[in-house]
């Protein structure tokens, strides 16, 4: 990072010289915001340039990776005990998202939630007060004892969420990070 340089302030010593420093103060002002124009106005257009582009590429892009994703999910047994498949250009796979707790009820809120554990005899552990809270982390550690039976009368579940992802392998990034010629 550049060091910046020491800010020299004006040396203002009479009444003539203040209104001297507002005008160029009020020139520079609007300068800068003449600048900002121009420039926020070169952003909208560059970015105008390549939206028609860049959409017919978003399609091209979701059509294709819903359809690996179709394929892959008809070809699990290629995965074996593995997640992911080794292509020339990426991996593909499914990716397990961490366990978490939610609300059985959508409508029900997590304070309801609370009070109901403190009504239940094993419910004490799993809610932090002042306030009754429902301390998911508790739950999350302790999900192997919990039973669903238990959850369930809580009015919680455990879940666990797989999501596709196609990641293009490193040396395929750095041919395509250069910058390209843009579309007219």
């Amino acid at each position: 990072m550049a060091k910046k340089d020491k800010l020299i302030p004006i040396n203002v010593n009479s009444r003539e010289a203040m209104e001297a420093v507002v005008n160029k103060l009020v020139e520079l002002k609007l300068k800068h915001k003449a600048l900002e124009v121009e420039m926020a106005q070169k952003v909208s257009d560059t970015q105008q340039a390549y939206q028609a582009s860049m959409m017919t590429l978003a399609t091209e892009i979701e059509r294709h990776e819903i359809g690996a994703e179709i394929w892959c999910n008809r070809n699990r047994a290629l995965f074996g005990e593995k997640k992911s498949l080794d292509f020339l250009n990426a991996v593909v796979g499914f990716r397990t998202s961490p366990h978490k707790v939610e609300k059985l009820r959508s409508k029900e809120t997590w304070g309801t939630i609370a009070k109901r554990l403190l009504g239940l005899p094993w419910g004490e552990p799993y809610v932090r007060e002042p306030e009754p809270e429902v301390s998911k982390e508790t739950i999350l550690k302790d999900r192997a004892t919990l039973t669903e039976a238990q959850l369930r009368e809580a009015g919680l579940e455990i879940v666990q969420e797989e999501s596709f992802y196609i990641d293009p392998k490193a040396d395929v990034l750095e041919t395509t990070s250069k910058p390209i010629a843009q579309a007219a």
